[in-house]
This record gives structure tokens, C-alpha cells and sequence, in this order.
């Protein structure tokens, strides 16, 4: 058994970036791929990318994670909801705002949560595994400072319309079975 293959026609549209610390910036951009069996796919990502210093360019990290649109728009309206000054959580609190289906085991899950002493927006894949019994959170996900909240909500704002006007502009070609427009 070999390595499974990377879907062909891979674009990747970044739409919105803030700079995250010296050396990092978290990019939003929209993933759009067209699979082996010919189906059109695209997902909204958030990205945290490095710096690198020799060759003057960032390049995207492992962190991070993938939304579909249904996804996008539910963390949206979640986030409207929080308000606009910090809320105060003690230390270690996790204050969960919301979890949303996104494979048969795996959910995406908006919390906020007090992490050096500051109130964090961490957005981040859970998994109910019944192959190894893990239940809990994932690596696959990003945590915010409570200040970007606004990046936050413009950043899915930009995703979620290029994902509906892409929608549009393959459903509309010619030839194209709208059927694999996923």
C-alpha cells in the first residue's frame, strides 16, 4: 500500500492575514481542489505561517485547521455573539461556546479559554474515537488572542462569500456534472 495521492488542480487563495507574534502571521485563505473521481471541493483554512529569515519569505505551517462552509458560518454567527471587551475567565477555565459535526467521529469546537493568564478564541478539531478510545481535543486547530476577534469575523466574512461565489462559478460551466459540485 503506497501513499495516498494528492488531489491534482490544488489552489490555495489566501484572503486575509495578520502578523502573530515577530516571527509568524495567521493567514485565512480558501482551498479549492478537484478530487481523482472529479468532484469540485473547497474549504475555508486558517493557517499559522512561519518566517524565514534567509530566504525573506513565510511559508505555511502544519498548524492549523480546514472548515467546510457550513462550519465557516456557524463559527461566524458564534462570534458575533461574544462581546467586544474581553471576558475575565480564571485560571485553566475553558469556556465552550460551541461544537459542530464535521466527520462521523471528529467535531470543530469554539471555546474560549484562559491560557497565560490572557482570554484566548481557540477553534480546534475534537475527536470521539472508537478505534483508540480517545475522546478530547486534537492538535489540528488555532488559538487567538481575543484581540483578533474582528480579524476573526472579517477573515470567515471573506471565506465564506468566495466559497459561495466559487460555488457559483462551477456550477455555472458548461460540462461541468453538477452532481460532483460538492
Amino acid at each position: 500500500m503506497g501513499y495516498p495521492r494528492i488531489p491534482q488542480r490544488f489552489t490555495v487563495e489566501i484572503l486575509s492575514s495578520i502578523q502573530y507574534g515577530p516571527s509568524h502571521k495567521i493567514a485565512g485563505s480558501v482551498v479549492t481542489y478537484r478530487t481523482f473521481n472529479n468532484q469540485l471541493r473547497w474549504y475555508a483554512d486558517f493557517r499559522l505561517n512561519s518566517y524565514d529569515a534567509k530566504k525573506n519569505k513565510y511559508y505555511a505551517s502544519f498548524k492549523g485547521i480546514t472548515l467546510n462552509e457550513d462550519i465557516a458560518l456557524k463559527l461566524y454567527e458564534e462570534l458575533l455573539k461574544l462581546p467586544e471587551e474581553m471576558p475575565i475567565l480564571n485560571d485553566g477555565e475553558v469556556r465552550n461556546l460551541g461544537r459542530f459535526k464535521k466527520y462521523a467521529n471528529t467535531s470543530v469546537n469554539l471555546s474560549l479559554v484562559n491560557y497565560d493568564n490572557t482570554t484566548k478564541i481557540d477553534i480546534r478539531e475534537w475527536t470521539d474515537s472508537e478505534i483508540n478510545g480517545y475522546k478530547g481535543p486534537t492538535k489540528k486547530g488555532v488559538r487567538f488572542e481575543y484581540s483578533m476577534r474582528e480579524f476573526l469575523i472579517g477573515g470567515l466574512i471573506l471565506m465564506i462569500n468566495r466559497m459561495k461565489d466559487i460555488h457559483i462559478e462551477y456550477a455555472a460551466k458548461p460540462g461541468l456534472d453538477k452532481n460532483k459540485v460538492i
